[in-house]
């Protein structure tokens, strides 16, 4: 375990000096998420935020 994340956060020889989550796929992964992330808080067509806060239409 220990290996795997000192392969992903931190750099040395056996990530080419460059800390694997900041490789293009590492950080596609991580807009990926992101994005996924944003998209299931804000529901775009009912104008509401899941939870209790809702946002008044705009007439």
């Amino acid at each position: 375990m220990w290996k795997f994340l000192r392969h992903l956060f931190f750099p040395h020889e056996s990530n080419n000096q460059r800390a694997k989550i900041l490789h293009p796929s590492g950080l596609a992964l991580i807009i990926g998420i992101f994005v996924v992330f944003q998209l299931t808080i804000f529901c775009p067509g009912s104008g509401q935020i899941r939870g209790s806060f809702t946002f008044g239409r705009v007439m």
